[in-house]
């Protein structure tokens, strides 16, 4: 289940990227989204 908003507002910094990369591990992103994040340098 996805945190709300209220919920993320009230995380640091630190929590908040914690949590991004451990949920990163179980996601799989298409090819398109490293392209785009290519083209965005």
């Amino acid at each position: 289940m996805a945190a709300s908003i209220a919920e993320i507002k009230k995380l640091t910094d630190e929590e908040i990227i914690r949590k991004h990369d451990e949920i990163a591990k179980h996601t799989c992103v298409g090819t398109s989204h490293y392209l785009q994040e290519l083209r965005d340098l």
